[in-house]
């Protein structure tokens, strides 16, 4: 996986505007951070480059190495779906990341010698779901901040239930059906959402949280899911970019402010105006001034290609349950109107 420039002979292909993925939410960032990283291992995409534009939100552009239309991308990634070969990041575990940290260091050797320069997505999730080197009382694996899943709830599990659920299953009418799969492509991709699925959103959509003082049904009455289930598919790309590190003796999530003992968990995410690749995604999302405590960091960014940087608290509730809340966005902002002059180059 490598950023290589257009070449200058060679006109970019006509932009693709992903209107349903919003850089102001937390799970539109997100899936379009996983799409970006999911191109990376489909030949048809590979090269592909991600930019924001500002609408009445900022909005996802996806800039395709070959022209594409709306219906043709959604096409092409559920056939990359559906020919993944059993979603080799998810074979052979069981439901929860919280494992003997024996099994996962034992997996990650065995997605290293696998890995590929063109084909290393297991690997790279493999780093970020956790770290062997950070482990609870237990000796079990202690997981990345974006694991908000416990109970029943299992992380692992859900994923699995969510890539059969964008399988067709042969029946000629439900919501996997060929036409209803486009179909639930279609809304993650280009709106609007309506969160029609019953999949779990895995805390990353602050719209799945429910308020219930704020409701008028009773929490027994209350508790199906709702989501847009390729949205979280897409999003759930996005750990191959935000690797889980040890830092002095605790465990740092890259995206994530580093907290102090006791204090709320905070996931940034950036914005930019011109069109990079997923390894300048995975370095600009890793570097320090994105995650300084002080927000002293967001300035210096703004001046080297950043428009905007917001931040969404990650809410603990429960055992070991979490919801991504709605985001704000951090100051210095970049000026809410629409540029005459072309975006600049994003140096970091």
């Amino acid at each position: 996986m490598s950023d290589t420039n257009f070449r200058h002979a060679e006109p970019p292909c006509p932009p693709l505007a992903l209107t349903g993925l919003v850089g102001s939410h937390p799970l539109g960032a997100l899936a379009a951070f996983g799409l970006l990283r999911w191109s990376a291992e489909i030949p048809a995409l590979r090269g592909a480059r991600l930019h924001w534009e500002l609408q009445d939100d900022w909005i996802a552009v996806l800039t395709p190495p070959a022209p594409l239309d709306a219906d043709a991308l959604c096409r092409l990634l559920l056939d990359a779906h559906a020919g993944a070969g059993g979603w080799p990041h998810l074979a052979g575990v069981g439901p929860t990341l919280r494992m003997p940290v024996t099994d996962f260091r034992t997996r990650c050797r065995d997605m290293s010698a696998l890995a590929r320069p063109a084909a290393r997505f297991a690997a790279d999730f493999a780093t970020g779901c956790g770290s062997d080197v950070i482990v609870d009382d237990k000796g079990r694996l202690t997981p990345t901040r974006l694991h908000m899943t416990s109970g029943q709830q299992q992380f692992l599990a859900a994923l699995g239930d969510l890539a059969l659920s964008l399988l067709p299953d042969g029946r000629r009418r439900g919501r996997q059906t060929p036409a209803a799969l486009i179909e639930a492509a279609s809304e993650a991709l280009f709106g609007p959402w309506t969160w029609p699925d019953p999949e779990h959103a895995l805390g990353w959509d602050p719209d799945g949280e429910r308020l219930h003082a704020l409701r008028p049904l009773a929490p027994t009455a209350d508790s199906a899911n709702k989501s847009v289930r390729f949205a979280v598919w897409l999003a759930h790309f996005a750990l191959a970019l935000l690797p889980a590190l040890p830092v002095r003796g605790r465990l740092q999530t890259t995206g994530f402010v580093p907290e102090r003992r006791g204090g709320q968990r905070r996931f940034r995410w950036p914005l930019w105006e011109s069109p990079i690749g997923p390894d300048t995604l995975a370095a600009l999302l890793g570097t320090p001034e994105l995650s300084a405590p002080d927000d002293g960091g967001i300035a210096a960014l703004h001046t080297r290609g950043v428009v905007a940087v917001y931040e969404s608290q990650r809410h603990e509730f429960g055992q070991g349950y979490a919801v991504l809340r709605p985001a704000r966005l951090i100051p210095p902002a970049a000026p809410q109107v629409r540029r005459s002059a072309p975006a600049g180059p994003l140096v970091f």
